[in-house]
């Protein structure tokens, strides 16, 4: 998967997550922390996160 791909794929899930109620958002989000935490993903987003201090629009750039 390219960037340009992810990119826009993430802010379709972003506008999904909008559309559902609460309680489905948790469950969804849920099962994704826990992958994320179980897998690595978690340590390479909290790297890049730190490597832009926090800056959400080169977070994504990155």
């Amino acid at each position: 998967m390219d960037k340009k791909f992810f990119c826009q794929w993430l802010k379709g899930f972003e506008n999904g997550l909008d559309e559902i109620d609460s309680d489905s958002r948790s469950c969804l989000l849920k099962h994704c922390a826990k992958y994320c935490a179980d897998t690595g993903v978690l340590q390479s987003y909290l790297k890049l996160y730190q490597t832009v201090k926090g800056n959400r629009n080169e977070f994504i750039a990155d």
